[in-house]
């Protein structure tokens, strides 16, 4: 048996729901003083830090970030001018969305000529592979 403490080591503890536990971290309105004070008292007691963040995300299966994976060195990210500019306009509607931009690096097996979008078909992170190995010659 764990003895790791989750939030329902914390309800039971308690005898109060899963929820109610929940509730008191993150809609402390919903609950009685009195009742959010004992829940947080066990918790601390118990060690519990809290709801974990990770594991809210995994259920959800929404991770609040943006990943783009590049079939370049990262620096053609901050040096091509045509990409800079893409870059600039996904940054900006991450901020506008409230979620974090992730980049990575996938060097290509080989070029391609065109511009894709490939969307994974099961990942928490909304994710496009964009390969940008564009011969310089191909752009206008």
């Amino acid at each position: 048996m764990s003895n790791r403490v989750t939030l329902q080591t914390v309800a039971d503890r308690v005898g109060v729901s899963r929820t109610t536990v929940s509730n008191a971290y993150n809609r402390p309105h919903e609950l009685g003083a009195s009742l959010r004070k004992q829940i947080l008292q066990a918790a601390a007691e118990l060690g519990y830090q809290g709801p974990d963040a990770a594991a809210r995300m995994l259920r959800s299966g929404h991770m609040g970030a943006i990943g783009l994976l590049f079939t370049e060195d990262l620096r053609f990210v901050f040096t091509d001018p045509d990409t800079t500019s893409f870059m600039q306009g996904v940054a900006e509607t991450s901020a506008l969305l409230g979620t974090g931009l992730t980049l990575l690096p996938s060097p290509p097996a080989s070029h391609s000529a065109t511009l894709r979008l490939v969307r994974p078909q099961s990942t928490a992170t909304s994710s496009f592979r964009l390969p940008t190995a564009i011969p310089h010659s191909n752009r206008s």
